[in-house]
């Protein structure tokens, strides 16, 4: 580690006023797999200031800003923090769950332009990525949230328990691709495709998507059913040829129409 500067110390260590600024121009901790380049921290009595345009944790660059308390006797407190990224991957962010260091983030800002997470097991990719940010009690908040998703865009507010697993969102989507959103959340090769917009309130476990409870309203626009979904597996269900008459009216049916193509649709709600 390179550091330099100028600061005068009053008081214990944990719980300290200072005046004055450090400038450390390379620290890596291979523990944490973590590295800062130019660190610029100042002090003014009980505040820093910390600024770095390089902050490197696993394969994440960020540049930092931010401003802490220097009394440190019960927590790590972050008064407000800015945060700009090219990529976040959060599967690498969730790793550093159990440093057990008590900390507080009670007002931040974060943008990156792109966010690589997992959602059971099937990747997600968010580009654009803003949002407010909060962290207390092991509980992360994104509030006001809005990215790119799926060519459409995303908004809402997600809560993350990071100890737990446990997550309680509220998003809105708008002209995302459907065939996308089911590949997602469906183990089922055959899906829906056609432009949808969806509202969801849901909350569950990480680890099971089992664990989901809530409600989600979307429509689809212009769609195409998969095999399943046609109007000629509708018109042979086995319910409906189990009965003659309906098995007479509907052979009448197909005879007189041709269809162009019976997997499409206008749109599509639930």
């Amino acid at each position: 580690m390179q550091l330099k500067g100028d600061l005068f110390l009053n008081g214990q260590i944990k719980k300290t006023e200072a005046v004055g600024q450090i400038n450390i121009q390379n620290f890596v901790n291979k523990i944490y797999n973590l590295s800062v380049q130019n660190l610029v921290i100042e002090f003014n009595k009980n505040v820093a200031t910390i600024n770095s345009p390089n902050v490197k944790i696993a394969d994440m660059v960020l540049g930092v800003n931010a401003t802490a308390l220097l009394d440190i006797t019960k927590e790590i407190y972050i008064k407000n923090i800015n945060i700009k990224a090219k990529n976040i991957n959060t599967d690498a962010l969730l790793t550093y769950n159990n440093t057990n260091v008590p900390l507080t983030i009670s007002e931040g800002k974060l943008y990156a332009e792109r966010v690589y997470t997992t959602l059971y097991n099937s990747p997600l990719v968010l580009s654009a990525f803003s949002s407010d940010l909060k962290y207390s009690d092991n509980t992360l908040k994104l509030n006001n949230i809005t990215a790119e998703m799926f060519n459409g865009k995303l908004a809402g507010n997600i809560e993350y328990d990071i100890y737990n697993k446990l997550y309680n969102l509220s998003l809105m989507a708008r002209e995302v691709s459907a065939a996308s959103v089911f590949s997602l959340i469906s183990n089922r090769k055959e899906t829906i495709s056609g432009t949808m917009d969806f509202d969801a309130n849901l909350k569950g476990n990480l680890s099971s998507k089992n664990s989901l409870f809530g409600n989600v309203k979307f429509i689809i626009h212009n769609g195409r059913m998969s095999t399943l979904g046609k109007l000629e597996h509708l018109l042979y269900a086995q319910n409906v040829v189990a009965d003659n008459m309906l098995r007479t009216s509907l052979s009448v049916i197909t005879k007189a129409i041709s269809l162009k193509d019976p997997g499409l649709f206008k749109y599509l709600t639930s």
